[in-house]
């Protein structure tokens, strides 16, 4: 049996000038082919608010347009998403007027069922086996690209994958936790922490702040159908 393939959305930012909305559609397609699945880690749309002051010129859509955007973006793979959330860029509309991007992208698209605010968890199954997913945008890192993912595993600890976006930083590792099995026996079991990628080009704030310029794309997680087993793939290639 094929493995099946996860692919987690972050960070696409829909109306901000550098993003590469070819590579969005691209995703999209490969979802469809593959039939996989998809997640949704927030940041769809650019969201830049009057209170940004100077980075509503760094967008190419007005907010409406954005949220117009992402729902025929995402309609061909509607039946493929399994999981979504909000993150910082729709949230100044919530902050300004109420409104969640994210939740009316989710509602639009008739799968509200799958949007879960602020953190996810959805079981995922392929073949024989089952995996327990569990996401969410995110926030600060530091210097450790994997917090987010050691705070939902502190909340979640049964999961299988955790997976977060927010740093546009594409990483993946593998992490072996202490567990027992059906019979009460003591075992190591193997979890994936994923920091997805994003879509932009370098945009204006990253080069004033001269951060490191990063790889665009997304992690995809492979599904195993006859054993327990994932293979992540965050090259970033599509």
């Amino acid at each position: 049996m094929k493995p099946k393939p996860v692919v987690f959305f972050g960070c696409v930012h829909v109306g901000a000038k550098t993003a590469d909305m070819d590579m969005a559609k691209r995703y999209v397609d490969f979802v469809r082919k593959t039939d996989g699945f998809a997640i949704l880690l927030a940041d769809n749309h650019e969201c830049a608010v009057p209170r940004k002051a100077h980075m509503m010129f760094e967008q190419d859509l007005t907010p409406q347009e954005q949220l117009d955007y992402s729902v025929e973006l995402f309609k061909p793979i509607k039946r493929n998403i399994k999981g979504a959330v909000t993150g910082n860029h729709a949230w100044r509309a919530y902050h300004d007027a109420g409104l969640e991007m994210d939740k009316e992208m989710m509602a639009r698209l008739g799968i509200l069922q799958h949007y879960y605010r602020f953190q996810g968890h959805v079981e995922l199954h392929h073949g024989s086996q089952k995996y327990r997913v569990i996401f969410a945008h995110g926030n600060n890192i530091g210097t450790n690209v994997f917090r987010n993912c050691e705070k939902l595993k502190s909340q979640y600890p049964t999961g299988d994958i955790f997976a977060a976006s927010h740093a546009h930083v594409l990483a993946h590792t593998p992490r072996e936790i202490r567990d027992f099995d059906k019979k009460g026996n003591p075992i190591l079991r193997r979890i994936e922490f994923i920091s997805t990628g994003s879509l932009l080009n370098t945009p204006l704030y990253a080069e004033i702040a001269m951060y490191e310029p990063q790889p665009k794309g997304f992690a995809i997680a492979w599904l195993h159908g006859d054993e327990h087993w994932v293979d992540v793939d965050a090259s970033g290639k599509i």
